[in-house]
């Protein structure tokens, strides 16, 4: 599983939203992503993002994307146990999505530099997210519910 600059964040923060929710019992993490797939505006705000970040984990929604991100990839390479592995991936998406929120996706041709940074940053979060789910998963022996997408290079 590779992450392009092509691809679309968008659909790596719904991904990733949708696999924590398989990995989670917590309320409100289940009810944000639920939100999130039914297109709910109520239940798909910055405040439901950040109450449900912060059952997961509390504090991460005021740190940086890019601090998140960097935090991400180092624990990527250390040998975490598997609820430290389900807590990133849960938290990971909670992330993205909260950044998604932030920036909001809009019309392509109003944005800046800084916010298509951002928006990018948000779906390398929510990628490694994915990565993090699947590693939970296999520790947990289950299959994945977004096989990898593969891409020719």
């Amino acid at each position: 599983m590779r992450y392009s600059p092509n691809d679309d964040p968008e659909t790596h923060v719904r991904d990733a939203l949708d696999e924590a929710a398989t990995l989670t019992s917590d309320g409100a993490v289940r009810a944000f992503c639920q939100a999130c797939r039914s297109g709910a505006e109520e239940g798909f705000s910055q405040a439901a993002a950040r109450a449900a970040l912060d059952s997961v984990w509390p504090m991460l929604s005021d740190v940086s994307v890019e601090d998140v991100w960097r935090r991400m990839e180092d624990d990527a390479k250390s040998r975490l146990s598997e609820p430290d592995v389900t807590r990133w991936a849960i938290a990971g998406a909670l992330r993205a999505a909260l950044e998604r929120l932030r920036t909001q996706w809009t019309d392509e041709r109003r944005l800046t530099d800084a916010t298509l940074h951002r928006q990018r940053l948000a779906g390398l979060v929510a990628f490694r997210a994915l990565q993090f789910a699947k590693t939970a998963k296999a520790l947990r022996h289950e299959p994945p519910t977004h096989p990898p997408r593969f891409r020719a290079t």
